[in-house]
């Protein structure tokens, strides 16, 4: 082959590459897919320890009678009736 034939083999093969890496359907969307993959298991991760807390708290819901009055307190402020709440200031 000529000179000129195989360099215009290499350039012509050189834009294919780079076009083919950097068009929008090319190695750049796929990268972009690779980091949106990766959020995905993150989050996916997380909702599942949640999930996790989550169950704990309804089988402590349900089993727990201590665990139960703790809530009934802090998140509800209910006491019993013969107890004696004393506030103080902050």
């Amino acid at each position: 082959m000529e000179r000129w034939t195989v360099r215009a083999l290499f350039i012509a093969t050189a834009a294919l590459w780079l076009f083919t890496l950097f068009n929008d359907e090319g190695f750049v969307k796929m990268l972009k897919a690779r980091r949106e993959k990766e959020r995905i298991y993150l989050r996916i991760s997380e909702l599942k320890a949640r999930n996790s807390e989550l169950e704990k708290q309804v089988h402590l819901l349900r089993t727990d009678l201590r665990y139960i009055e703790r809530i009934a307190k802090d998140e509800m402020g209910l006491v019993r009736p013969d107890e004696i709440v004393v506030f103080f200031g902050d």
